[in-house]
């Protein structure tokens, strides 16, 4: 998949026209348009624009995807927005390998922790 089709593949999951990823990024719709259909290259300013109107890596525009293995062992593609890529990249860091391994022993513990400890700790 090149880069054009990535952005028209976020535009779309994101239920966004081309009009509307204008007014987010301020790039004519015209060149939206143009890079989707492959006719140009985004430059490296408006690859930046677009990432961060999707919440997702330039890499993940650029084809470097993030591979990710399910609970069921089989490995598959995802979209993840860069604030889940950096939370993945510190929960497996090895001085968090005990936690890591609480996440993903008990779920539903994990779920409930996080809700407990946002209602304690932290004022909405």
């Amino acid at each position: 998949m090149y880069i054009g089709e990535r952005i028209k593949f976020l535009r779309e999951q994101n239920g966004y026209t081309q009009e509307k990823l204008e007014e987010i990024t301020d790039i004519q719709k015209g060149t939206i348009s143009k890079y989707e259909n492959g006719h140009n290259s985004p430059s490296a300013e408006n690859i930046e624009k677009i990432a961060n109107a999707f919440d997702v890596s330039i890499d993940y525009l650029f084809g470097r995807d993030v591979r990710l293995i399910s609970e069921d062992d089989e490995e598959y593609i995802k979209v993840v927005p860069n604030i889940d890529l950096e939370i993945i990249y510190e929960l497996h860091k090895p001085e968090n390998e005990k936690l890591l391994k609480f996440l993903r022993e008990n779920p539903e513990r994990r779920i409930k922790l996080i809700r407990d400890n946002n209602r304690t700790y932290f004022i909405d």
